[in-house]
Parts: C-alpha cells; structure tokens; sequence
C-alpha cells in the first residue's frame, strides 16, 4: 500500500510532502519525500526531499 501525507520536520522547516510505501504486514517500507515542487508549494507550503526511494515489490 502506499499513500500520501506531510512529515513534519522541526522548526523552522517545512514539511515533507511524503509519499510512503506500507508492506502487506504493516511494516513501513520507505518514505519518498517530493524532491521537485511547484513554485506555491516550495514558497508556503513544503520543504523539498532530497534523494529517490527505490522499493521492490513482491508478485504473488
């Protein structure tokens, strides 16, 4: 499973706009945090992420 959700840094930084990957356990697998925002969004609303999240992904 994966959904979106802001994860909050310490002040005075913004949020992450963060995207994490849930196993079918409900193990965290990883968080990606948004590395390219828009304008609006890098200005009021989110800090940018650094790095890309790679994850694998189990066929049943």
């Amino acid at each position: 499973m994966a959904f979106g959700a802001p994860h909050p840094l310490t002040r005075p930084h913004r949020p992450h706009n963060s995207l994490y990957v849930v196993s079918d356990t409900g193990k965290l697998v990883g968080r990606y945090d948004k590395r390219y925002l828009s304008h609006t969004e890098v200005s009021y609303l989110y800090t940018p992420g650094t790095a890309p999240l790679v994850f694998e992904v189990r066929r049943r």
